[in-house]
């Protein structure tokens, strides 16, 4: 009887930086020539940039099976809380710290390094503009980089 013995799938994680520049606008269509009133729509960028999240790093799954990527598609239109357990495991570390009412300050655990079912809560307890940019680096880090072969 045949064995696999040609290859074995491991989760892989990278550490990814907060980008020290801002990020490209996404692609838009282009107007219709044929209409001589079409305004070209305003640039829509993959998120908001922020100097102020410079040196945040964060390490994530950069090859998901397709079961989960399928799974995290699905999750998109269920409440935000499915969505964000769905994707908990995929950042498993980052140095992202807060700050309590009383002043203190605190490592806050990554989704993925937290046990349980409100691992996804961590999420919620950092800044929009930088969830924006985890999320953009969750969704899109197991796709090809640019001049990848």
């Amino acid at each position: 009887m045949p064995t696999a013995t040609g290859y074995t799938y491991r989760r892989h994680y990278e550490w990814v930086d907060y980008p020290t520049e801002p990020p490209e606008p996404l692609p838009v269509a282009a107007p219709d020539d044929a209409e001589p009133e079409a305004t070209v729509p305003d640039p829509v960028y993959p998120f908001p940039h922020d100097p102020a999240f410079h040196g945040v790093r964060i390490e994530v799954m950069v090859n998901p099976s397709y079961a989960e990527v399928r799974e995290e598609v699905r999750a998109k239109y269920r409440p935000d809380d499915d969505y964000f357990a769905v994707i908990a495991p995929r950042v498993r570390a980052w140095n992202i710290q807060v700050e309590a009412a009383d002043g203190t300050v605190a490592s806050l655990p990554a989704p993925g390094e937290t046990a349980g079912e409100n691992a996804h809560l961590a999420y919620g307890a950092i800044e929009t503009d930088l969830l924006l940019w985890v999320l953009h680096v969750v969704r899109t880090g197991h796709r090809p980089k640019s001049g990848a072969a």
